[in-house]
């Protein structure tokens, strides 16, 4: 049996993590760089450039095309100011013709003359507007309220463990589907490799979340506000999360490889106990939340202002509660096939668990807006 391909997890982290920022600094960089050195002449590149005094720039082109041309045309024409003095002019003779340009010729090559700056100062300019079009492009993006939230948002822990959630139970769902049509082991390899990596990398980042639990825990405890109901069940759930967590952690050192553990098999099967205890607490707090929004929307009135925005009230906390519940739904399908409570492959927990992570994506996106 060929040997699976292994990565670290901090190759996963870097790819979750470090590629988007890495792409931002190319951003940046582009916006540093934006300004460019001035393009050279194409038509005479050994010829240094004008100075400012003699440019196109103290007056638009097209008008300083036209006074150039005016002086030019005046320039030929002085040899035929002679014909205003008393003496008439000499007739010219026979050999004149080849060895001095008529006036048409000359006119003829001064256009050509012009014809080539012309063509030299349109691809100055077209370089120059793409420059500036890079520039605008660059400014857009860096400054756009979109790379501003992405930032606030890969700033969080929360938002980076969402995105790696995401892409670990993707990988889990797919190496079932090539599993499922034939796949070869090098198919499959990479996403079960991608699902193994990610889970240790979401393990090292939950590191220390416990605490969080034990405090909402005792918030919640010390609610004098809270239906009693939900707070017991606040309670429940809090502290099923925290042993879930600490029990988690327990196996940070075993999973890593750092040191072998013999009972770390044991306290990851109580760490999804734990976990489908606060995922319980949580959905039945939703189904009582549900019946208690009822009996709030059945007692009031829709004939005054008051009853109206009481119910959309009402609509917004049930479509929140609605939506924890079916997340709640998904992610008691992992700990349920990890302690054989139900006979789920892991293309369903692998489906259902990519779900409830996008959910938790938008949530917190827009928790960071």
């Amino acid at each position: 049996m060929p040997a699976l391909p292994r990565c670290h997890a901090a190759e996963a982290y870097f790819v979750a993590v470090g590629i988007p920022l890495l792409a931002s600094l190319v951003v940046l960089a582009l916006h540093e760089l934006r300004i460019e050195a001035p393009a050279r002449d194409p038509w005479h590149p050994d010829v240094p450039r004008p100075s400012p005094r003699y440019s196109y720039t103290a007056a638009p082109a097209g008008a300083a095309h036209e006074i150039h041309h005016h002086v030019q045309h005046h320039h030929h024409r002085a040899p035929s100011s002679s014909s205003l003095s008393p003496s008439p002019s000499p007739s010219p003779s026979p050999n004149s013709a080849t060895t001095t340009p008529s006036s048409a010729q000359q006119h003829q090559h001064h256009n050509h003359q012009h014809s080539t700056a012309s063509d030299g100062n349109n691809t100055t300019t077209s370089t120059t507007t793409t420059n500036t079009t890079a520039a605008m492009v660059a400014d857009a993006l860096v400054y756009h309220p979109t790379m501003a939230h992405l930032l606030k948002y890969t700033s969080t822990v929360t938002g980076r463990d969402k995105v790696l959630r995401t892409l670990q139970y993707f990988a889990r769902f797919y190496a079932w589907y090539l599993l499922r049509t034939n796949g070869t082991k090098a198919e499959i390899a990479p996403w079960d490799t991608m699902k193994k990596q990610f889970g240790t990398t979401r393990k090292l980042l939950r590191v220390g979340k416990n605490l969080e639990h034990i405090k909402a825990a005792a918030v919640a405890a010390d609610s004098k506000t809270l239906d009693p109901v939900l707070r017991y069940l606040a309670i429940g759930r809090q502290l099923g999360y925290a042993g879930y967590l600490s029990l988690d952690m327990a196996t940070v050192l075993h999973a890593t490889g750092i040191r072998k553990w013999e009972g770390a098999k044991r306290a990851q099967q109580e760490a999804y106990r734990f976990w489908a205890l606060g995922l319980m607490c949580s959905a039945i707090a939703q189904l009582y939340t549900q019946y208690k929004l009822r009996e709030r929307e059945g007692r009031i009135s829709l004939k005054d202002g008051e009853g109206v925005v009481e119910k959309k009230k009402i609509e917004k906390e049930r479509a929140a509660s609605q939506l924890q519940l079916f997340t709640d739904l998904c992610d008691i399908t992992a700990p349920a096939s990890a302690l054989a409570w139900a006979n789920f492959d892991d293309g369903f927990v692998g489906l259902a668990g990519t779900m409830s992570s996008l959910i938790g994506v938008w949530s917190q996106w827009q928790k960071t807006a």
